[in-house]
Parts: structure tokens; sequence; C-alpha cells
């Protein structure tokens, strides 16, 4: 919704979108001027310089938060087109200047003269004169009294973003700041909301209505929590997270590109994807710069304007030539960078100029760093999306199919748990599924694994990987128990398949499986110094040691020691400054350096396997 998220930032937001005129390197003719970003919620006003070919700011700034604005230049007032009337998205084929037939009836001829001369004399009215005309059976036009503000929520260079109501429904609403008469601003709003009211996916912002009274101009949607650009900067939301909500945003510009004749976004950033409270859902917004192709002399027109947020222009939009769809592949994979790194691009090169960057860029082909520890499959797809050629990159339709690939790979880190994963809960393109149902995992597993879905480990097992009620296995569940317990190879010998691994550190007594500190904490209180258990890290992988202590004073103190290990390695901890290393847990807790003595009491997976068991006719006592 708008060139902004509808919620405010605050300390790590970017600066406020600045306004660049058209390049220079496109309109040879033209002064390009940047201006300083303000700070209150007044429109960024583009000043000439008598230089060509350069661009001059006020202040130091950083590119990635410009944004060009289209050269604002005089001409003749315009009167309405055909072109203005009409819809690019559903009409784009009609002629709007077709005539009412001439009636048969000969006295009502002058009635009929009288009426065609009002319509001609109504099509010689300016843009501004005339509200956009809403046809629908649903009411999208509004009036500025059924839309109350309540709360500023922020800005862009062309419009500011509020929350606010409309008929007892929680909205947001997007109002211009030009508010005046200017033909083309009514065409621009008229052109979004078109587009807006054409659009249905769930993946697309909600189109509600809007108010196209000069003066009062507002698109109200639905209302959003928070942008990409709060998740791609936040410390608590982890990359997994991030994939699956880039696979939901992918859907919906796959869906732009594939209408027709399709749209071009051409504002892709992470301010233009919003996310609903709780995660819930992912929709791509803001219109208002977009492009139908539909080979009509307003695409020509409008193709030669250099328009959108510099740092997430691919090289032929900063250049001004032909847009195609792989403009927006470029821009997603800016924002898949950003989602990675947790920082704006470009912003390390100290870019100052809008030329500067298109050196970069186009000329250079400076591409932002990938970090070393990025996921090789999230590596490969940010690099095919920003290639210079926008015919080697991919589509919309197999970025999705590689997203799962990503999803996949940061999800389960076992090379056949995601072999088994994606085989059958994700063999179709796009379509991974993110949990399955505990009875068809369990007979899919079983059958891996060469095992009898029915031995009573695969309970223990259960009881690990749901965390709820649900009785779903998700896919961050599946490997982290992979993590903790794999790898997950297929062999004949028992000790080497990671539920027997499971099983076996299940039956002891001093293991507590999946608590936390502080529950720790409350079952080693008033025991005796020595006592200890063993409980999952809160980092996958990763194992505790908590154990009770009498320190120099005669208290009783419970430490807490990190465990690392890496499925099929060792395990090892550090003790005053020592790395201690074990092959095995049970190795571990005998190691006298520990001074264990006693296993806490406790253990909800001992107190379910040391029931007997009977298999074959013989009873297998489990302790």
């Amino acid at each position: 919704m708008g060139n902004v998220p509808q919620k405010e930032h605050n300390s790590h937001s970017r600066r406020a979108s600045e306004a660049v005129k058209e390049s220079p390197r496109n309109h040879s003719n033209s002064n390009v001027t940047a201006t300083t970003p303000k700070t209150d919620h007044t429109s960024a006003e583009p000043k000439q310089t008598p230089k060509p070919q350069e661009i001059e700011t006020k202040s130091p700034r950083k590119i990635s938060d410009a944004k060009t604005q289209p050269k604002q230049e005089h001409k003749p007032e315009e009167k309405p087109s055909e072109l203005a009337d009409s819809n690019p998205i559903t009409d784009h084929a009609k002629n709007n200047d077709k005539v009412d037939t001439l009636p048969h009836d000969n006295s009502d001829k002058t009635t009929f003269a009288k009426q065609q001369f009002e319509q001609l004399s109504a099509k010689t009215q300016l843009e501004s004169q005339k509200p956009l005309e809403i046809t629908d059976s649903i009411p999208l036009e509004l009036s500025e009294e059924d839309i109350r503000i309540t709360e500023f929520l922020g800005e862009g260079v062309y419009s500011e973003v509020y929350r606010g109501y409309c008929y007892g429904t929680q909205v947001a609403v997007k109002k211009f700041k030009n508010q005046g008469f200017d033909p083309e601003v009514l065409k621009e709003v008229r052109k979004e909301v078109r587009i807006m009211k054409s659009l249905h996916h769930p993946n697309l912002l909600l189109f509600l209505g809007a108010c196209t009274k000069p003066g009062h101009l507002m698109i109200v949607t639905e209302l959003m929590e928070k942008s990409f650009h709060e998740v791609a900067h936040s410390k608590t939301i982890d990359l997994l997270a991030k994939l699956k909500m880039s696979k939901e945003a992918a859907k919906g510009i796959s869906w732009l590109h594939s209408l027709s004749p399709a749209i071009i976004h051409r504002d892709l950033k992470p301010e233009n994807i919003l996310i609903a409270a709780g995660g819930k859902a992912v929709k791509v917004c803001d219109f208002g710069l977009s492009l139908v192709k539909d080979h009509s002399l307003q695409e020509r027109e409008e193709m030669k304007r250099i328009r959108g947020s510099p740092a997430f222009m691919s090289p032929e939009a900063l250049l001004g030539s032909e847009l195609t769809l792989k403009t927006d592949v470029y821009s997603f994979g800016v924002i898949l960078w950003e989602l990675l790194t947790g920082k704006s691009p470009y912003d390390d090169m100290n870019i100052e100029s809008f030329d500067q960057l298109i050196d970069e860029i186009c000329e250079k082909g400076t591409r932002e760093k990938i970090p070393e520890d990025c996921p090789p499959s999230l590596k490969k797809l940010i690099e095919s999306t920003w290639l210079a050629s926008p015919e080697l990159r991919p589509t919309f339709i197999q970025i999705i199919g590689q997203l799962d690939d990503c999803i996949l790979e940061v999800a389960i880190g076992d090379k056949e748990g995601r072999r088994l994963w994606k085989r059958h809960f994700g063999a179709e393109p796009g379509m991974l599924k993110y949990e399955i149902p505990w009875e068809h995992f369990l007979n899919v597993l079983s059958m891996q694994l060469r095992m009898s879905p029915g031995l009573k480990i695969f309970q223990g097992l259960k009881s690990m990987i749901i965390k709820n009620d649900s009785n779903m296995v998700s896919i961050e569940e599946f490997g982290n128990v992979l993590k903790w317990f794999g790898p997950m190879a297929v062999s004949e010998e028992p000790e080497n398949n990671f539920v027997y691994r499971m099983q076996n550190l299940l039956t002891k007594r001093w293991f507590h499986g999946d608590i936390t500190l502080l529950e720790s904490q409350t079952r080693l209180a008033g025991t005796d110094p020595g006592s200890y258990l063993i409980r999952f890290s809160s980092n996958p992988g990763q194992y505790a040691l908590s154990k009770m202590i009498e320190n120099h004073t005669k208290e009783r103190v419970i430490v807490h020691i990190r465990i690392s290990h890496s499925p099929g390695g060792k395990y090892s901890f550090v003790l005053d400054g020592k790395v201690y290393e074990y092959e095995s847990l049970e190795e571990l807790v005998k190691s006298p350096v520990l001074g264990l003595t006693k296993p806490c009491q406790g253990s909800k997976y001992y107190a379910q396997f040391r029931i007997k068991q009977v298999h074959s006719g013989y009873v297998n006592t489990v302790n």
C-alpha cells in the first residue's frame, strides 16, 4: 500500500524516499537533480541544475533510499483521450468513442442529438474535472465523508499512508500529496485504481475503493501490519520464515505476469511487500508505477520514463531501455539479498548519485556480495535473478520452484532427509508442503528405513517431533530431529540408523529432551550437588548440560554448559578455556572433569521407554 510499509519505521528504517528526475542518459537535453530527503510530510520538489548529465545532492545520502520521479515538463493542457478512460486490464481493446446507434423514430432524433452533443462536450473537459468512472456493481467509489483517518503510518514520494476506518472496517488509506487539478495526477490515480480493482489473488493487496474527488484523492485497501523491510532487518525472524514469505510474494508477482495483458510491477522493493498480523498473509502492493504490456501508445510513452527505486532497478530500467517481465525478476533478487543480509543494497558502496549508480550497475556490472554462509541453492537463485541479460533471468514460475529448494535446504540440512521430503511431499515444483499428517509421515519414514511403523520407538519420535495437538509433522521439526540424531543414512546395521541413536538416548534417565532452561532449573531445584540433566539447546543440533554445584561459599547453584555437536560428529564443550571432546553423550556424562553423580528425575522419555516391550514372542526390557 503506497510507497512505504503500512507501519512507520523507527531506528532501523531507511531515510525518506528521494525524488530523482529522468536520467540524462536517456534524454540528452534533460537536466537531472536529486533533492535532499525531508523528514516532514511535504513532497520532495525536484530542482533543475544548469549542468546536464549530472545529478547533485545537497547532502550525502544512500542511493537505496532514492526513488526516481518523472520529469515535470510544461505541456499544453491535454484533452481527455480514449486511452485515459479505458481500462488497461480488461478494456484495452475497446473503443470508448463508439456512439450509440441512431434511433429509428424520427421524433427522438432531437433528443438523441442533444445527448450526443452533451457526451462530446463532456469529453472536451480536462481530466482534472472528471471523476473516475466506477461502473462495477460493488461500491468502489467512496465519499470522503465515509473515510475516517485516525493514524499516520508513513509516506513516500507521491503519497502518505494512514490507518483509518471505512463503513466500520479498519483500513489503510493512501492519500496523494498532489491534490490539485493536474490532469497527469488524476491520470496516474485512474491507472492505479483500474489495475488494482482488476486484481484478485491472495498475494496481491485487496483494493476496497477509492475517492477520486479532486482535493480528496485517496485509495482504500485492506490494512497490513508490516513490510518486508522490517522483516529483512529483524533479528528475531529466521531465514526459513523469510524464504517462506518470499515464496508467497513470488506467487503474487507471478500472477501479475500471467495476466493478459501482463503487468510489470516496476517498483518492487521490500516496502512494497506487506505482511499481515502474525505473518498469516503476504501481499504485493503499490501499483502506481506498474506498466501494462498491452502494446498501446500509453505503454510506449510510459516506457520512455525512468521510474522506480534506484537500488532495486534493473540495468535496463536504469538506462531507460525496453522493460520486460524480467525487470521485476531483477528487483526480486535484490530483495532476496536484503532479506538474507539484513542490509540495504549498496549502502557500503557510498554511492551518492544516480549517474554513479548507473556506472556501477550497468557499466561495471557491480552486484552486492553474497555472504559465504549463504545456502548454495539461495546463492544460485539470487545470482540468476540479477544477470545483466534479461533473457537469462528465470521467470517467476521458475523462481517459485527454486524457492522450494531453498526452503528445503534451510529446513533440512541432512541430504537424505531433504530427498525423502521432496520426493514424497514436494515432487511438483512450487507445491512443497510444510506440514504432513503424522500417519502419512510415519508410513513414508518407516518404509524408507525398512522398519515396522508399529515399533514403540516411533511413538518417542512422535512425542519429540510434534509440538502441539495438531498431529502434524512440520518440515522444520523433522530437520531439527536430524540435526540432533542424524545423519539419516539407510543402513542394514541398526546402530547407523538415526531412530536407533534416538532410542538409545531416550532411554537414559538423565536425558530430558525439549525442556526450557527455566524448566531445567525447576527440576534441579533442591537436588544435591552433582545432580544433572541433559536437554536440547535452543539452537537445533546442540545440547545443554544443566547441573547443580556447590560454590566456594557453600551455596548451591545451577550452572549450564553448552554441548556442541554436528550430525555424525563428536560432542564437545568448553570448560575453563579448555575444549573437551567425546564420541557420545554417554561417554561425556562419565567424564570426571564434570563431576556428575546423580541423574535428575522427571524425564518423560525414560518413563515411556523403560516399559517392557514384546516383539515376536520375546520380552525386551528397555532401560
